[in-house]
């Protein structure tokens, strides 16, 4: 019995309502924890997988993928003499002016007209 201000004992402590809160605590701590975290992971991970498909959707569709033509032209070459062929084949191509020298515009052109056909 514990003594109040007037000195009147009152009330008892029982270990009943520690034994309720150690037990809460095991149960919320060991067990309710680990399937929260399981549960949060899980939406995590649904959400990252949609997004990761969404950019890749949205980067197929936006890829203009302007230079395939000229590196399949590239890349089927026999020797090296093939090879140096190509390049030249295509420097001529792409140099429009006659300048011998490709600029950035006459790149993207070139670029442009190789895609069209």
């Amino acid at each position: 019995l514990l003594p109040n201000e007037d000195g009147e004992e009152f009330g008892r402590l029982t270990p009943v309502p520690a034994i309720f809160f150690l037990s809460f605590i095991i149960v919320v701590a060991w067990c309710m924890l680990p399937a929260v975290m399981a549960l949060l992971l899980e939406n995590f991970i649904e959400a990252s997988t949609k997004e990761e498909v969404k950019v890749s959707e949205q980067t197929s569709k936006s890829s203009l993928k302007a230079l395939d033509p000229l590196l399949e032209t590239l890349s089927f070459f026999e020797n090296p003499a093939d090879l140096d062929y190509r390049i030249s084949r295509m420097f001529i191509a792409l140099d429009v002016e006659g300048k011998h020298l490709v600029g950035y515009k006459e790149l993207c052109e070139g670029i442009r007209r190789v895609q069209k056909s």
